[in-house]
């Protein structure tokens, strides 16, 4: 019995497909093709799968307990279309539009999207945020209401500038104005500042906080 096995099985019970499944694990479709004829896949990209439906690393691994052993134990349905919208690109350096690309879903994890049902993602472009978050990597962001008293420093905020930019920082609020830091190895980057009291001050709004990151398979390799 191979770990494929098992992972047929779990595609039958969850009616899903091989490209599904490599979305999930976080690999291409042809690495599915490859576990099939019998290539050991990484311990995380196993795990990504057992995560993802609640199982355990046994239930996909072992050949005693596996889903495909009449040993196995039953698996609870978890949906298999956990995916969030990607809405663009947003700026981890200098600020930039965000552009919406409503056509476009990646997996989410299955705990977040629970949690929190408006959950979008952005794909990061920069480096001021890079030790937090790389470029390319995609940031799943939670609208939220109440910024000044749901924000701490230590969150990851998605904040519109002058209307039409968006960039990832961390947000402090203060009497005299809002701070936006940034998080990075590139020294150039530096706090930028509000004031309250300016009224040539850009517009300014909290889109939401980053509650998880997900780097696409196409980085993983």
């Amino acid at each position: 019995m191979s770990l494929f096995d098992n992972l047929e099985v779990l595609m039958v019970r969850h009616d899903i497909t091989q490209d599904t499944l490599a979305d999930i694990a976080g690999v291409s479709p042809s690495a599915i093709t490859q576990w099939k004829q019998g290539a050991q896949p990484k311990v995380n990209y196993i795990k990504n799968i057992a995560d993802h439906y609640g199982i355990t690393m046994d239930d996909l691994t072992s050949d005693t307990f596996g889903l495909a052993s009449q040993k196995g134990r039953r698996i609870t349905a978890v949906p298999s279309y956990t995916y969030a919208t990607v809405v663009g690109r947003i700026a981890a350096g200098e600020e930039r539009e965000a552009i919406e690309q409503s056509d476009e879903k990646y997996w989410i994890p299955p705990d977040i999207l629970e949690e929190y049902p408006n959950v979008f993602y952005v794909v990061a472009s920069g480096d001021s945020m890079n030790q937090i978050v790389q470029d390319g990597t995609y940031v799943a962001i939670a609208p939220i209401k109440n910024p000044e008293t749901e924000l701490t420093e230590n969150d990851v905020a998605a904040v519109i500038v002058n209307g039409d930019d968006a960039t990832l920082k961390h947000v402090k609020f203060a009497p005299e104005g809002v701070f936006l830091k940034p998080d990075s190895t590139n020294d150039r980057h530096r706090v930028r500042f509000l004031a309250s009291d300016d009224p040539d001050a850009p517009y300014f709004k909290v889109l939401g906080k980053m509650v998880c990151a997900v780097i696409p398979w196409q980085r993983r390799r």
